[in-house]
């Protein structure tokens, strides 16, 4: 499954084949237009996908939430 909206996300949260496991803050800037962007990660937390939203109370910040791929549908 190739997953590159945060429509793609929120299916795949609902077909069990990602998990959320968290929410941070992150330097950067992402447009107001629109729903933000999607990217594979891998790294500390496993892999997965990030989505990257715009901050609406900054220019400079974005919060970026995790989603992990459930190690139980590998």
């Amino acid at each position: 499954m190739k997953i590159t909206t945060p429509q793609d996300i929120i299916n795949a949260v609902s077909n069990g084949l990602l998990r959320l496991s968290h929410s941070s803050l992150a330097r950067g800037y992402e447009s107001r237009r629109g729903q933000g962007s999607v990217a594979p990660y891998e790294g500390r937390f496993g892999s997965g996908y990030i989505h990257r939203q715009p901050n609406m109370t900054s220019t400079q910040y974005v919060h970026v939430t995790y989603y992990i791929a459930d190690a139980s549908n590998a």
